[in-house]
């Protein structure tokens, strides 16, 4: 089943973050992606799958919603996030191209 850690090792939630925003800029990501992460017992943190779009569907096994109901987000969270995050790029991506 698809599901977030309980319970996480010292450290291992600050490692699975700052590999995650690693993996975003290396991959050239934009916008969301979802990263598949296993952690080892001995908290090796690894990324087993990068999602470059990953499906925002309000079902209950769809990984990216499980993944937002674990942070404690509403479904409109998710969706309002992804919009603002694309909207904010697309308004300064308009921005350089009205000055440059």
């Amino acid at each position: 089943p698809v599901g977030a850690a309980p319970q996480l090792p010292s450290g291992v939630e600050k490692e699975i973050k700052d590999m995650a925003k690693r993996a975003f800029v290396e991959f050239g990501s934009r916008d969301y992606v979802r990263f598949d992460m296993r952690v080892t017992d001995s908290g090796k943190v690894y990324i087993l799958d990068v999602n470059m779009n990953p499906s925002l569907t309000y079902e209950p096994f769809d990984a990216t919603w499980v993944s937002a109901k674990a942070l404690g987000w509403s479904y409109e969270d998710l969706i309002e996030t992804v919009m603002a995050i694309a909207y904010h790029r697309v308004k300064q991506r308009r921005r350089v191209e009205l000055l440059g």
